[in-house]
């Protein structure tokens, strides 16, 4: 997806008008890339060379998909902090939102973070079992106590240095077998019980490593983390998995955008 998008910019660099897209009728999606991937690209290269936005015909017809498509796109990225629109005021951009270089709220592979920093990453899995669930992991998926779980310890990588610390727990039915140690969470939840991911509940936190985190993430007993508490949740409002991510600080630089509401 991230290569489909980089063309994009690509080619809004030579102009919106020289600007050639397939048709996407109703906001569907081609080649992975989404409208609002597309308007997204758009609005990044606006933000870096001052420019303004088009209004809605004018993206409509440069990207040949509907004004209805577009104009739920303007909404996205309204709601991500990145424009801000008003009747009669036309769409007014938040530049500065240009130099946040990872988001809370949107979810991003942990290989494509690091490349983007010119690093090489590597992911190392340190074990994987089937466990009982015990509280309070078993409340966090609500599921009873007692009952199985895939659960996976994973490192991260960045040029040989530890830069994640991941802890993957998954409910499995009676009788399944256990995935792949390497799957992500997303995939395994969704082979084992028939759903995709829709949501992740986040809750971010500060920790200080103690010994288990301290082999985990590579660092000394002590050391402060950056945390990050995950619940996968299906569109039916299933819990599906529960993640653990522990950030070694000075690594990534996580921001959000609070939309204030006038």
């Amino acid at each position: 997806m991230r290569c489909c998008v980089r063309a994009v910019l690509r080619a809004s660099s030579r102009g919106l008008q020289s600007l050639s897209v397939p048709d996407l009728p109703g906001g569907d999606v081609a080649n992975g890339v989404t409208v609002v991937d597309r308007i997204r690209a758009l609005w990044h290269e606006a933000a870096v060379n001052d420019r303004a936005m088009p209004g809605e015909p004018v993206l409509a017809r440069q990207l040949n998909v509907s004004r209805q498509a577009v104009r739920e796109a303007l909404i996205r990225l309204e709601d991500e902090g990145l424009i801000s629109r008003r009747r009669g005021a036309g769409t007014v951009i938040n530049s500065r939102a240009v130099t946040i270089r990872s988001r809370f709220d949107r979810r991003v592979q942990f290989s494509d973070l690091l490349a983007e920093q010119g690093r090489i990453p590597r992911a190392e899995v340190v074990n994987s079992t089937i466990v009982a669930l015990e509280e309070p992991e078993a409340s966090h998926l609500g599921r009873p106590v007692g009952s199985w779980a895939w659960q996976v310890r994973r490192r991260w990588y960045g040029d040989d240095e530890v830069v994640v610390g991941v802890v993957d727990t998954v409910p499995l039915a009676a009788g399944q077998e256990p995935p792949p140690s390497g799957a992500p969470p997303a995939e395994v939840s969704e082979a084992e019980l028939g759903e995709p991911v829709e949501w992740e509940m986040v809750k971010p936190d500060a920790v200080a490593a103690d010994e288990s985190l301290s082999e985990l993430c590579a660092v000394a007993v002590g050391h402060p983390l950056l945390a990050l508490d995950l619940l996968g949740v299906a569109r039916s409002g299933r819990l599906l998995y529960h993640a653990l991510e522990y950030y070694v600080p000075g690594v990534f630089d996580f921001d959000f955008v609070r939309v204030v509401k006038h």
